[in-house]
């Protein structure tokens, strides 16, 4: 594992355990995980194990890029990846409401999207909050 994996693996292990009492995830067990396969246009991605509490969060090259690009500001670099671990953490919330709309007659575009656009206003209100 490289330094640079390292460095970003401790910055969102911390903002986890920022957030985690606040989004009531405090039973989860989440972990955070380099992967390659991860495409060029997603920083990170969650895998809940729903109904279980265990969710892994995926980063990949775009998240070590974006890590980098703010290298020289360790608060701005804090502020940008908060946003991302926290909408992550959102999709553990919302697990269980993506799981019964799949098994609905619902596309998974439909799904996908309203999903984003849930966990992006609840990532602003409580990255808001926190502050």
């Amino acid at each position: 594992m490289s330094l640079k994996c390292k460095q970003i693996e401790a910055l969102c292990y911390s903002i986890i355990e920022k957030y985690k009492p606040l989004m009531f995830l405090d039973a989860h067990k989440i972990k955070i995980k380099y992967d390659e396969s991860i495409d060029e246009d997603n920083i990170m991605e969650c895998e809940p194990a729903f109904p279980y509490f265990n969710a892994t969060i995926h980063y990949g090259d775009s998240a070590l890029k974006l890590f980098e690009k703010h290298k020289n500001n360790k608060k701005e670099q804090r502020d940008v990846f908060t946003e991302y671990i926290v909408h992550e953490l959102f999709h553990i919330i919302t697990a269980g409401l993506a799981d019964k709309a799949q098994q609905r007659f619902v596309s998974e575009n439909e799904i996908s999207r309203e999903l984003e656009t849930l966990t992006d206003h609840a990532m602003k209100i409580i990255v808001n909050l926190a502050k």
